[in-house]
């Protein structure tokens, strides 16, 4: 019996990763002019997403807090994918007030 869920763990593993197709992506989502928008795309997850993204023919719109590695990065995604259409807005973050507050206050000693 041991053998026989283990077999059967097996067959689903294999499916999932080596036998399924890809999915399309273009034909699930896309119309004229799709976009696609990437939180963390300068590292990681959110790099393999704005990569898939762009070879299934969507503008992508990548946003990180730091410049220079989404420039770079895009850079490198223009390079393998001719036709790609890729904007970068940065997420620019700052103290909330409430932080401000509590820095300017007194401490008590």
């Amino acid at each position: 019996l041991f053998a026989v869920c283990f077999f059967i763990k097996f067959l689903k593993f294999a499916w999932l990763y080596f036998v399924r197709r890809k999915t399309n992506l273009w034909a699930r989502y896309g119309k004229k002019d799709s976009w696609a928008i990437v939180i963390g795309a300068s590292d990681g997850i959110g790099l393999a997403y704005v990569r898939e993204w762009a070879l299934s023919g969507f503008n992508v719109i990548m946003v990180s807090r730091s410049i220079d590695k989404l420039e770079q990065k895009r850079e490198e995604i223009l390079k393998e994918v001719k036709n790609a259409s890729l904007r970068i807005c940065l997420l620019y973050t700052s103290p909330s007030p409430r932080d401000a507050t509590l820095s300017r206050m007194p401490s008590s000693a």
